[in-house]
């Protein structure tokens, strides 16, 4: 992918979280570009358990069609 491919990526992925209004999906409140071309996101804290770390304890792969529903739930008390 070169480096066009992945901006207009960024920003496709910006736009999409941008609508998103859900308790579970963290916001965001600001997206740009650093004065080196750098895309960047500036999201909400969402404490939990990493996504990584739930997968990884769960032992998912990435070949598998979808993620287990309990990883939906990590910040969920």
């Amino acid at each position: 992918m070169d480096s066009n491919q992945v901006i207009a990526r960024f920003e496709s992925e910006r736009q999409a979280l941008a609508v998103m209004d859900h308790a579970n999906i963290a916001r965001v409140f600001d997206a740009g570009t650093t004065a080196a071309g750098l895309p960047y996101f500036v999201m909400e804290l969402v404490d939990g358990v990493p996504v990584t770390q739930c997968c990884d304890s769960k032992r998912l792969t990435i070949r598998q069609p979808r993620p287990s529903p309990s990883c939906y739930q990590v910040t969920q008390d």
